[in-house]
């Protein structure tokens, strides 16, 4: 059998000495399990995790997400725009100028619906005009409703 070397010194001492190397290995092992959790993520979602927050960083695409949360089928581009629309002017696309409806509609096709395609949280099929949430852009959308919650309660 192998005599390991005591410590020398008092208790307090050792006991501190003991504390930071746990730490240590906390912050290590919870640096190592974030990644793995992000890693895991990346796979799951298909694409970085950087790149889902970076497109997440504009209200409207989160606004588009909240919306399609709300919608079991997959919604119409024309719907989606008019809900849109009153979220933005409070009222329908019907009833607000006509630039501002070409504006909002472009930058939904051309702009937002792609971004959110492209990060994997919606389907969207232009040649149909239909969106609908993916998995993760369901997660996603939970996610952020619960950030929202949880800030509003503390």
């Amino acid at each position: 059998m192998i005599e390991q070397e005591q410590p020398q010194g008092n208790k307090e001492a050792i006991m501190g000495s003991m504390g930071e190397k746990c730490c240590e290995y906390n912050e290590v092992s919870e640096k190592e399990l974030y990644r793995e959790y992000e890693s895991v993520l990346e796979t799951w979602v298909g694409v970085s995790i950087d790149a889902v927050f970076t497109t997440l960083a504009n209200q409207h695409r989160r606004s588009i997400l909240y919306v399609l949360d709300d919608h079991v089928q997959p919604m119409s581009q024309s719907e989606l725009l008019n809900v849109l629309a009153n979220l933005k002017y409070g009222t329908t696309v019907d009833e607000i100028a006509p630039t501002d409806t070409e504006r909002l509609s472009a930058s939904l096709h051309h702009l937002h619906l792609p971004r959110l395609k492209d990060a994997r949280l919606i389907e969207y099929d232009p040649s149909a005009e239909t969106v609908s949430l993916t998995k993760a852009g369901k997660s996603f959308s939970r996610i952020l409703d619960q950030f929202i919650n949880t800030a509003l309660l503390d």
